[in-house]
């Protein structure tokens, strides 16, 4: 029976809570400001890559039989394969001239005679050439350099590096691959930890000013003689669960959906290598789970015992706070991220979720220290539904006072 109460609640929430227009704003947010961000991307690349010809002068003789340039996908710092721009030799500056005139090309380069000796080359144009094709002139003028050793090397030369940081399976933490390649998958961790800060701050805001309607309209007082406080607790939890789960859902399909299209429209050569990885992704879970009940546990129960919508906001900066400390001394935790002040913040249950982000993106956080943190984030969780719950039942018995912490954990408060 009171499983059905609880569910009933949580349904009871969820559905009036979708249909506000503030959560249906919030929930359209990411997936607009994704298209912005996109449709820029797109705007930006098509106005700074050309497709048009280029032509060179050589005075040097230095381009005899020349090689062709590489083409980037070949590269491992760049992912992108972008179209090979023919690049035509000319006879002369004059005709080089004729030919940019009429729009056959964007540009010419004109190597000059003491080229070997000062590397001296000069860019002729009308309207400055696209960036690929300025790339693309300049592998081809690198790879002809050193034309002499043999052409696998050149090709490797021309690609330019790319630093491979590993730490080896059988680490405390396991495998993990920091490199160029998988830069956004590395600070995936990082991205999780914004939006969640950004989903309790928009949960923060439903529960204050759903108790504050409630409390308006006396219909807390009606609901709280057929049903216990923990139930109520419990119901409202579950909906502001489901809630992000719901906005994460679409958030999360939204960006596969991105990265699928920038794969069509931008030639990526693996998608994988933008999305983190699943033991990440994993961990994460395990950290953020806990801490989100146990923060909406706590929201919940300062809701209902604040006297209005503005002093339930300033209370709940008592445990936002700490949860932000991480990012003040995220410097610390970056530079050592196995150091003590890393680990406390790691176990202390406001933080831990966090500083692990942090830990996480730089560092093959061992097993253990993720399962100790979890299970103290388990723990911190029951106990804020405990006191979520006697909150609410004091918040109903001095409906309208102010109240102090002492008084939560002194007074005698009749059991549901």
């Amino acid at each position: 029976m009171k499983l059905k109460k609880f569910l009933h609640i949580a349904q009871f929430e969820y559905i009036r809570f979708a249909k506000k227009k503030n959560f249906i704003i919030s929930l359209l947010s990411v997936p607009l400001f994704i298209l912005f961000v996109f449709g820029l991307t797109l705007l930006i690349v098509s106005s700074e890559n050309r497709k048009s010809p280029i032509g060179y002068v050589d005075k040097a003789d230095f381009l005899k039989d020349p090689i062709p340039a590489p083409q980037r996908s070949g590269s491992p710092n760049d992912p992108s394969t972008s179209e090979m721009i023919p690049i035509i030799p000319y006879r002369s500056e004059d005709e080089a001239q004729k030919a940019l005139d009429s729009k056959a090309i964007q540009a010419y380069y004109i190597i000059q005679e003491d080229y070997p000796e000062t590397n001296n080359v000069e860019l002729v144009y009308n309207k400055r050439p696209g960036g690929n094709a300025r790339r693309q002139f300049w592998d081809f003028m690198q790879i002809n350099s050193i034309r002499n050793i043999p052409r696998e090397k050149a090709l490797r030369v021309v690609s330019g590096s790319n630093l491979i940081i590993r730490w080896p399976r059988d680490s405390p933490g396991g495998f993990r691959e920091f490199s160029e390649k998988n830069f956004f998958a590395n600070l995936s961790p990082l991205f999780v930890t914004i939006a969640f800060f950004f989903l309790i701050l928009m949960s923060a805001g439903y529960t204050m000013n759903a108790f504050h309607e409630e409390k308006e309209n006396r219909t807390m007082e009606i609901v709280i003689t057929s049903i216990s406080g923990k139930e109520i607790i419990q119901g409202k939890v579950l909906s502001i669960l489901l809630l992000s789960m719901t906005q994460i859902i679409v958030w999360t399909a939204f960006i596969i959906f991105s990265v699928l299209a920038a794969k069509f429209m931008y030639g990526f050569k693996s998608v994988l290598d933008l999305l983190p990885a699943a033991g990440i992704v994993t961990k994460m879970i395990l950290l953020a789970i806990p801490t989100y009940i146990m923060i909406a546990s706590l929201m919940v129960g300062v809701g209902s015992v604040a006297t209005d919508p503005r002093e339930a906001h300033q209370m709940t900066m008592i445990f936002m706070l700490p949860m932000m400390s991480s990012f003040w001394l995220a410097g610390v935790i970056i530079k050592n991220p196995d150091g003590p002040l890393s680990l406390l913040l790691s176990f202390f249950p406001f933080s831990a979720f966090s500083s692990m982000s942090f830990r996480l993106t730089f560092y093959p956080v061992p097993y253990w220290q993720i399962a100790a943190s979890a299970g103290i984030l388990v723990l911190s969780c029951l106990g804020s539904i405990w006191l979520g719950a006697r909150l609410f039942r004091f918040g109903m018995l001095r409906y309208g006072k102010k109240f102090n912490l002492k008084e939560i954990f002194s007074r005698k408060i009749s059991h549901e």
